[in-house]
């Protein structure tokens, strides 16, 4: 997914950065990195050619990091990152460095593999506290792509249900705990995620939902924004609010204008050419439907989260921004009260192989401001195991200031989770990881036995986690949801699955029953 190309229309480049000479090793730590530097020795020529390769490649985002690939791996980085340079920039007077040269750069540096992922400490436990519950497996469907997951009670009669987004089948459908069926709610081509919201302010939910347009990477205009509305007889009807976008991952609403509407931002992922960030402010309307004026915030593509919440406290709906692809950004959007936004950096953005991929909001270590969790451990784009795939957690400082804290290395990882699972009050995360079919099946079965496909780590006092395992080997899930599936007081745990097998059939999530069995009822739901 990633490339190395240069943004002219950037709202910030990062040439305003002072030209570095020091590159960052990744690594999974509590810093997150190590310093690698440029040569001291050689001819002054030498050094004016590596000092250039590094200035070209840090024109549009963080330069490269030689240690981010093997030796091996470095001909066809430096060849796609100059073809993807040349088409996004055909009138660029900035001359390359020769191609040899700057392969040579990074495969003298590289190592000859990566090193292995620092292995995770778990915590120590008389027994355990989930249980793999096949009785809520519901009938195994052919290739199920389950991208998003939500526990939601919706309709008069009171029940709760499990709704799920399946690119692969392209439908938004539900599944009923007390039938153990499942049911269609409407046909969207590729459904990313959808937010409930009553946009319409009608007193009924609706879904607004985000569709890719295709599975499969691509620059294109298919990517759409759906509106699924509840009908009295309990079918629901499906509208296009937006059409003609790249791939949209995300959409998630809120008053950003102050005008007592509901808008909507759109994470617009693309791929190389499409993509941004976009504001549909709702207008009014004569008829109660409802209809918006759509503008561009960021022209960046690569965009995958775009939370919203009052981060600087001053009244008014501000977003935060996960921008993948080269940027590797995490980036509040500042609302200045009309919709009107300025952005800054709540961490530092990495180099262009990091893999962000998964940013998630709570009061995670309950002092009353809002925090976020982040992985990157996107392996979509290069199809490797890093050893820098981590979850974070960026604690929130006041001020717009954040401490970055490591939490575990964890190939793969995919998005998190929030909720009291063991019911003392704090909350809990459970994360999982999702491999491409592709490593999976290059991989040996006790390497995939090894590798720790779902965790859950508890809260043992205000920002300390400890890791419990969950499962193991079997690294497909892009999705999680915690829900009392089974009506007895605490969360259990709900893993969707993501592109299995297509010869095999496979139930398209999974639960895990919380063995804690209290009474007491939840204080904390998941994050939807």
């Amino acid at each position: 997914m990633r490339h190395w190309s240069c943004d002219r229309n950037r709202n910030r480049l990062l040439t305003l950065f002072p030209l570095i000479c020091l590159l960052t090793v990744p690594a999974c730590g509590p810093s997150g990195s190590m310093p690698g530097t440029l040569s001291t020795g050689g001819t002054a020529g030498e050094i004016a050619e590596e000092r250039h390769i590094v200035e070209f490649c840090s024109k549009c985002h963080q330069p490269p990091d030689p240690a981010s690939f093997p030796k091996n791996r470095w001909v066809h980085e430096v060849y796609q990152g100059y073809r993807f340079f040349a088409e996004s920039n055909p009138k660029s007077d900035i001359k390359p460095p020769e191609k040899p040269r700057a392969i040579d750069y990074y495969t003298s540096r590289a190592p000859e593999t990566l090193p292995d992922p620092e292995p995770i400490r778990f915590a120590a436990e008389s027994s355990p506290r989930f249980r793999l519950a096949p009785e809520y497996d519901p009938e195994p469907v052919e290739y199920p792509m389950i991208s998003f997951l939500s526990w939601k009670k919706w309709t008069n009669d009171g029940t709760e249900r499990l709704v799920m987004a399946d690119m692969s089948g392209g439908t938004v459908s539900y599944w009923d705990p007390e039938s153990k069926s499942y049911s269609k709610l409407a046909s969207i081509p590729h459904p990313s995620q959808f937010e409930w919201s009553d946009i319409d302010q009608d007193g009924v939910l609706e879904m607004v939902v985000a569709d890719l347009g295709s599975v499969e990477p691509a620059d294109h205009d298919r990517g759409n924004v759906y509106l699924l509305k509840q009908q009295p007889n309990d079918a629901w009807s499906s509208t296009t609010v937006a059409s003609g976008l790249g791939r949209v991952c995300e959409v998630r609403t809120a008053d950003f204008n102050g005008d007592g509407r509901l808008d909507i931002v759109v994470a617009e992922f693309g791929w190389h050419k499409k993509g941004g960030i976009r504001i549909m402010e709702q207008r009014a309307s004569s008829d109660g439907t409802p209809r918006f004026q759509i503008r561009r915030l960021d022209e960046r593509h690569g965009a995958i989260r775009v939370p919203p919440v009052d981060l600087d406290q001053d009244g008014d709906i501000d977003f935060v921004a996960l921008i993948a692809q080269e940027y590797e950004a995490v980036e509040v959007f500042v609302n200045r009260g009309d919709a009107r936004f300025d952005n800054q950096e709540l961490s530092p953005p990495r180099e262009p192989a990091f893999g962000l991929n998964g940013l998630e909001a709570a009061d995670l270590d309950g002092d009353g401001d809002i925090d976020f969790v982040v992985t990157n451990g996107d392996m979509f784009d290069n199809f490797m195991i890093k050893p820098y795939h981590q979850l974070r957690w960026l604690e929130n400082l006041g001020s717009l200031q954040f401490a970055d804290h490591h939490l575990a290395c964890m190939p793969g990882v995919c998005g998190a989770a929030f909720g009291d699972l063991d019911l003392d009050g704090d909350l809990d995360i459970v994360t999982s990881s999702c491999f491409p079919l592709r490593v999976i099946n290059g991989m040996s079965a006790e390497q995939l036995a090894a590798i720790p496909s779902a965790i859950w780590f508890e809260q043992t006092e205000p920002g300390k986690f400890s890791p419990h395992p969950l499962e193991f080997g079997n690294p497909l899930h892009a999705s999680q949801v915690l829900a009392d599936v089974d009506s007895d007081g605490d969360l259990d745990i709900v893993l969707g699955l993501f592109g299995p097998n297509p010869d095999q059939k496979r139930p398209p999530f999974t639960v895990y029953e919380n063995l804690t069995r209290s009474r007491t009822t939840p204080t904390s739901a998941s994050v939807e």
